[in-house]
């Protein structure tokens, strides 16, 4: 039985039934939601979201890893409960020099149950040309 069940963004009509995610698929959509939403763009809850816009232009170097690191390892403690992390080092930045693409892998626990674990993987495009280069993908 699933600790937690949503439904699927990613839904597409195929059989006319409803697609739902459960445990580690919806802490993961949280999560692309959250990294997705601008800090202080929600109306009724200015602190919720993430502030990688803020950074995902800046020169890529070991020290702006550690900086993501560290907002992403805030973020997700902050705001999402059902995720349980150790330290950062469960948080992986990494980057693309020549694709202009950052890379986030965070192993998590699942909260309430010690031996589920889950896996974020999320990319972002850096690069300033293209359309929508901030949104996780």
């Amino acid at each position: 039985m699933s600790m937690y069940t949503d439904i699927n963004y990613a839904y597409k009509q195929t059989s006319g039934k409803l697609v739902l995610n459960d445990d580690t698929d919806v802490i993961n959509q949280a999560l692309t939601t959250l990294f997705n939403t601008p800090k202080g763009s929600r109306l009724f809850n200015k602190n919720y979201g993430s502030e990688l816009e803020s950074v995902v232009f800046e020169l890529m170097s070991p020290a702006l890893q550690d900086v993501i690191a560290m907002m992403v390892f805030r973020e997700i403690t902050q705001f999402e409960p059902r995720v349980v992390l150790k330290s950062i080092n469960d948080v992986n930045v990494s980057f693309d020099y020549d694709n202009n693409i950052l890379y986030l892998d965070v192993k998590y626990k699942v909260a309430g149950n010690s031996s589920l674990t889950g896996n974020f993987l999320g990319a972002i495009n850096t690069n300033r040309s293209e359309e929508h280069t901030s949104e996780l993908q």
